[in-house]
């Protein structure tokens, strides 16, 4: 936004005086107001986050996203179910060390590459035993028929087959089985998670949560930080508690509303949808670099900017200024 655009009929004639001329609040007092404003639009976000699951995740396919993914964790034989979730069996709270390494392991990844259609396709039993059939210090073959058991076998079957077809080597301990088997077990986790079935239904319901988290976040920005501000002449809650509100940097007066929407405007993309972005669609890990955003209109704030100005200050030619009266005012009125 340009200032001739603000005031396009008298450009010319308006001379450029000191900014933020206007008396400013403590960078504490600042800070604490745009903390507490921030809790208050949080708490709308949660309310209207479970209305929205609430009315939303069934009719646009949420929930039956989710549960397929359940039902292929489960299914698969891979992990087990907890109170918070799947775990796989490598996890020490569920590899049950008075079992071997072979019913802990072994006999889950052979279900699963048994039983489904996906790792069958793409031969993923032939690939397990040669990579056995490598692993000469671990494993002897004592029956030279190959794996030929059909979809459908169970965990009973499969293990009754391998007893009578493969055992340990002499040489070989638990522990060598166990580490082994623990990387065959991981190829067979990635795999299933790299299922294009899986990876549908688990991308249908991140993006459905984000949708419904953002519908959220617009609808409390919208109203607290926007139609708020312009019904209370530029001011927040807390910024009437605070004693704080908004100017124009250029006139010292109430900013037009124009400004105000933009200043919101930048503090949306930067605070809610580019954190919001990052964490659900390209946080891989990582999610939690989304704070960057927020944290960039803190440093600038304190650090970088003229009379404690964020970005979305800077960018609508605002700033922020108190509204107490100090003593000397106090003084200065009752003279008058």
């Amino acid at each position: 936004m340009k200032r001739e655009d603000l005031y396009p009929e008298d450009a010319e004639q308006i001379k450029e005086k000191e900014y933020y001329s206007l008396k400013k609040p403590f960078l504490i007092t600042r800070y604490g107001e745009a903390f507490l404003d921030a809790i208050i639009f949080l708490l709308l976000t949660v309310g209207l986050f479970f209305a929205g699951r609430a009315t939303l995740y069934q009719p646009f396919g949420h929930t039956a996203a989710v549960n397929f993914v359940h039902e292929r964790l489960a299914e698969s034989s891979l992990y087990v179910e907890a109170l918070e979730g799947y775990y796989d069996r490598t996890d020490t709270r569920f590899y049950d060390e008075a079992l071997s390494p072979e019913e802990n392991l072994e006999y889950p990844i052979l279900y699963y590459y048994t039983n489904f259609d996906y790792p069958r396709e793409n031969k993923k039993l032939n690939a397990y035993f040669s990579a056995k059939k490598e692993a000469t210090s671990i494993w002897k073959a004592v029956s030279s028929e190959s794996y030929s058991l059909p979809k459908g076998t169970t965990i009973e079957e499969i293990k009754s087959w391998m007893t009578s077809h493969y055992e340990r080597s002499e040489e070989a301990t638990s522990a060598m089985a166990k580490k082994w088997l623990s990387e065959q077990y991981a190829e067979a986790t990635y795999f299933l998670e790299h299922e294009p079935a899986y990876i549908a239904a688990a991308n249908k319901a991140v993006y459905i949560d984000y949708f419904v988290v953002l519908i959220a976040e617009l609808l409390a920005w919208g109203f607290y930080y926007v139609l708020l501000p312009m019904l209370l002449h530029g001011k927040t809650l807390f910024k009437i508690v605070f004693r704080m509100g908004l100017a124009d940097k250029y006139t010292d007066q109430e900013p037009k509303k124009i400004q105000v929407f933009v200043r919101e405007f930048v503090f949306l993309l930067l605070c809610i949808v580019l954190p919001t972005t990052w964490y659900f669609l390209i946080g891989n890990g990582i999610g939690y670099l989304a704070f960057i955003f927020p944290l960039a209109e803190i440093f600038v704030t304190g650090i970088l900017s003229k009379a404690n100005t964020s970005i979305h200050d800077l960018l609508s030619h605002t700033y922020v200024i108190s509204t107490a009266k100090s003593a000397a005012d106090i003084v200065l009125e009752q003279k008058k």
